[in-house]
């Protein structure tokens, strides 16, 4: 089967004979209203999709029913799971030893993100060995909660898992996966995991050229030239690839502030911003680490997973899903994959004698707020088929409460005040009208038929200026539209394409002959200039929308009227 990741997010369109769109008319107003009392209180105002939807597969697996696993990066939720700190139970751990708990290590960069490259599974028949040197081994019981999807949480390395036959192994990306269907709540997992002993020593004489792969040096070519001088310079005097990564460490957990109040992600926009600004979170501090490192010609990645979460018992750990957490690995020939820990509050236990750090991770939650009882599947309910494909529980033999009978409908409240629901749909109407009016107010803006084509096409670059602005692209009175796009490319890439494409219709407009002139006759696929124009600016202000945090797109949607 298939299994992805995928996010939704609200949408809603007006049609009408040869458009589609949103509502033009002050007439539809309640419309409008409507719409934003869902939107506020179903999505709060502005939902953010998260990345991984239309992800190409990643694993070629052969499951039950034949077809393909898709496993997307464990990257896409961890924000979320930090920004809402929850205290849902996502599984237990019960180990020899304390760790971080593995998803997966992420080794190619594009620039844009950190994620999982296409790779076959191995099975698990026979382990799947182990690095040379004397060992630590590390039994563990999996227990599963509300944790989900195909990736299995584990103690770096696994070297056995069962049941085996549901289970394979991606030897690059050190990543455990479910094939025949979802981590389900109930779920047990015995793994047995090896790791190599380290002591400063061992890691100081040891050398790091032979990863197994060129993809665990790459960097983009339009890595900010920040990120490679910072490294040289913050690493200068190190005389071994195990100083060099503890000066990296000593310099993130000494010089920057962890917050989650930042922009999200981990690219090239974002890492510039965050070597700027000094703040961010483990996301950040994960990708950083590992880009300059391969700027130095380091093998590194990041690696996703959770921190060793509140200990309810000897040897027992509940995992909730504020332990979400990412950190950077560098590679060490003869040793394998080492975690280091640059994220400041944070240190991997049983890792003090070669990084330094004693063991820490958010305390917030404690034993006493854990529910300590076995985790059991849920129970099932008998269920009866219904129209649709659907299943709703059956709920004969159940006895009513006293005074009722099955099927009785509650009386209502004769001394009720029958003037409530009518104050509470005012309130929601009041709220909506609130929300949804500066959507209607740019809709009626955009659509004003008396405007120019010139006026038209001015508002298009200013929308996407703004847009791009917002999420911290350098932009000066003086850049021409082309340089703009330039610098958009190199700050913002994800809007690169619509944006040098808007600049170079702009310049047209600006410095052309003809001007704006049959700008608005439609082609031969029956699109203009102009619409592409507004499409353009549409799809860039979308795009830096989602790359804002809460607090920022609430402002923007609130202030901004183009």
């Amino acid at each position: 089967g298939v299994g992805v990741l995928t996010t939704a997010g609200l949408r809603w369109y007006h049609s009408e004979p040869g458009r589609v769109g949103a509502t033009t008319s002050w007439r539809r107003l309640p419309v409008a209203v409507s719409f934003g009392v869902v939107v506020a209180l179903a999505a709060g105002i502005v939902g953010p999709r998260l990345p991984g939807a239309d992800a190409a597969a990643l694993y070629e697996t052969s499951g039950r029913g034949g077809g393909v696993t898709q496993v997307v990066s464990p990257l896409v939720d961890i924000r979320s799971r930090l920004t809402n700190r929850t205290t849902t139970e996502l599984f237990r751990m019960r180990a020899d030893v304390e760790s971080y708990w593995r998803l997966s290590a992420l080794p190619e960069f594009d620039g844009s993100t950190w994620r999982l490259p296409e790779r076959e599974l191995d099975s698990l028949n026979g382990g799947t060995g182990a690095p040379a040197g004397p060992l630590v081994e590390n039994r563990q019981r999996l227990t599963v909660g509300a944790l989900g999807g195909t990736l299995v949480p584990a103690a770096p390395d696994p070297v056995q898992a069962s049941p085996p036959g549901d289970l394979r192994w991606a030897e690059e990306t050190s990543t455990l996966v479910r094939i025949d269907r979802d981590l389900e709540t109930g779920d047990v997992i015995d793994i047995v995991s090896t790791a190599p002993v380290l002591d400063r020593e061992r890691l100081s004489a040891a050398t790091s050229n032979e990863p197994g792969d060129a993809i665990y040096t790459s960097v983009p070519t339009d890595l900010p030239d920040v990120v490679g001088a910072t490294a040289r310079r913050v690493s200068s005097g190190a005389r071994s690839t195990y100083e060099a990564a503890l000066f990296v460490q000593a310099w993130f957990q000494r010089e920057f502030e962890y917050s989650l109040e930042v922009q999200r992600g981990h690219g090239n926009s974002a890492i510039e911003s965050f070597l700027e600004n000094r703040k961010g979170y483990c996301e950040q501090f994960a990708g950083t680490y590992a880009a300059m490192m391969r700027t130095l010609g380091i093998p590194s990645r990041v690696a996703v997973g959770f921190t060793s979460g509140v200990a309810i018992g000897p040897g027992e750990f509940s995992v909730l899903g504020r332990n979400a957490h990412a950190w950077p690995e560098v590679w060490f020939d003869d040793i394998g994959w080492v975690a280091f820990e640059p994220t400041p509050g944070r240190g991997a236990p049983n890792a003090e004698s070669y990084t330094g750090l004693s063991p820490r991770q958010d305390t917030t939650a404690s034993a006493a707020d854990i529910d300590t009882s076995p985790i059991t599947s849920p129970a099932v309910p008998p269920q009866s088929p219904i129209d649709g494909g659907l299943n709703i529980p059956e709920f004969d033999g159940v006895t009513p409460p006293d005074g009722e009978t099955s099927g009785s409908t509650p009386q209502p409240d004769e001394t009720a005040d029958d003037s409530s629901p009518w104050i509470a749909t005012a309130v929601l109407a009041l709220l909506g009208a609130i929300i949804g009016a500066p959507a209607l107010i740019r809709s009626l803006r955009r659509r004003r038929p008396t405007r120019s084509v010139d006026a038209q096409v001015a508002d298009a670059w200013q929308r996407a200026t703004d847009a791009v602005s917002a999420v911290g692209v350098p932009l000066h009175a003086s850049d021409t539209p082309l340089e703009v796009a330039a610098s958009t490319r190199r700050h913002f890439p994800l809007v690169a394409r619509p944006m040098t494409s808007l600049a170079e219709v702009v310049t047209a407009a600006m410095y052309g002959a003809d001007g704006t002139a049959e700008f608005d006759v439609s082609g031969a696929y029956g699109a203009s200039i102009l619409h592409d124009c507004r499409n353009w600016a549409k799809q860039i202000d979308r795009v830096a929308m989602e790359s804002l945090d809460w607090q920022q797109r609430t402002r923007r949607y609130f202030t901004s009227w183009r």
